[in-house]
């Protein structure tokens, strides 16, 4: 009897370290966790509007901050064949332990057809392309550390997957967003107002 309770008792406690290892290395963008005694969390501490082609509508009130510091949303209209707007989102490692950059989720969400004033398919966007510049500070000069152009196909995507890119504590990395459409695009891009929203994920580095 007594051997069978310490199987039992064996088997609760390696049940327990591995739930406590997968929360310490999984990926995470809004919840702050401890992991080796510490805690690893992000919070975009800066988010503004860069150059934007003519007639397209977005203002500083457009780009919003949200989610706990954890996710920066986007409201873009009258988007138009060769256009873009480009928005720069600061990121800074809040915790005490060095994160890995593994991710961004990017969503599309409210895709509203401007002049019928009706909610459509976020497929009538297959012409928008999102470019993601992912910069590092070093030596009080951000160098661009990875790149990468996504074609909106669907209302939730990856981007930047594999670029694992190392935060110390206090340190920041910054995301430029380019959203520009193709310069042989159709009619269905035009007119068109839609919110874009940005989720960074991160695991602990070591």
């Amino acid at each position: 009897m007594k051997k069978t309770r310490f199987v039992i008792i064996g088997l609760g406690a390696a049940l327990l370290c591995a739930v406590l290892l997968f929360g310490a290395f999984a990926p995470h963008s809004t919840d702050m966790i401890n992991a080796s005694g510490g805690q690893i969390d992000i919070d975009i501490t800066n988010a503004e509007i860069g150059y934007v082609s003519e007639y397209i509508e977005i203002s500083p009130s457009s780009v919003v901050v949200k989610n706990d510091n954890k996710t920066v949303e986007i409201g873009v209209h009258n988007l138009y064949s060769s256009s873009e707007a480009n928005v720069s989102i600061e990121i800074t490692n809040t915790g005490v332990l060095p994160i890995k950059f593994i991710w961004i989720r990017q969503d599309v969400d409210n895709v509203v057809d401007m002049e019928s004033e009706k909610e459509v398919d976020v497929n009538l966007l297959k012409d928008l392309n999102i470019q993601y510049d992912l910069l590092r500070l070093t030596n009080d000069v951000y160098e661009q550390k990875v790149s990468q152009t996504v074609s909106v196909s669907e209302g939730s995507m990856r981007a930047l997957e594999g670029s694992e890119v190392i935060i110390q504590q206090g340190e920041s990395i910054r995301l430029d967003v380019k959203i520009m459409v193709k310069s042989d695009s159709g009619t269905n891009i035009e007119n068109k107002s839609f919110v874009f929203s940005i989720t960074p994920f991160f695991t602990q580095a070591f």
